[in-house]
């Protein structure tokens, strides 16, 4: 099992705050060249920048991700994601409102850098279903991360 961690950030729009996804990952490692796993994300609000900073629960997210090793420390990634992108105020919101959760399709490559007993990775993922968003999501996703090996 190869528990990890990753972050990535997205500016204010004009529906969204600028927000941090903060995730969560368990994989599991098949071979040598293969790990699949799930993961769970919290989308935390910074609020309006400068002005109006403040904290806030924007939304929550399941993903699911495999990544096959091409070569060296180079991966192809791909996984799917179900993200609710709405403000809410208790974890009972997430199931009422069924509705609302975006879907992903993710396809993109990882640079993977041992350092000790961790591996550090950067992600570079495209996104084939953000038109279909509302509002659009990004079609492109940059994350970092750090796991254990």
């Amino acid at each position: 099992m190869q528990p990890g961690f990753n972050i990535q950030s997205a500016g204010a729009t004009t529906f969204l705050p600028a927000a941090t996804d903060i995730a969560a990952t368990l994989g599991y490692k098949l071979n040598d060249k293969s790990v699949i796993g799930v993961g769970l994300s919290y989308k935390m609000g910074w609020g309006a920048p400068v002005k109006d900073i403040h904290i806030s629960h924007e939304g929550f997210g399941l993903r699911s991700y495999l990544d096959y090793k091409i070569k060296g420390g180079w991966w192809a990634s791909g996984g799917v994601e179900m993200n609710y992108m709405q403000s809410f105020k208790s974890l009972r919101e997430l199931h009422d409102n069924v509705t609302v959760w975006q879907h992903s399709a993710l396809l993109g490559v990882t640079k993977k850098i041992a350092v000790g007993k961790y591996t550090n990775n950067v992600q570079l993922l495209y996104d084939f279903l953000w038109r279909q968003q509302v509002p659009n999501g990004q079609p492109v996703k940059f994350r970092v991360g750090i796991g254990l090996k």
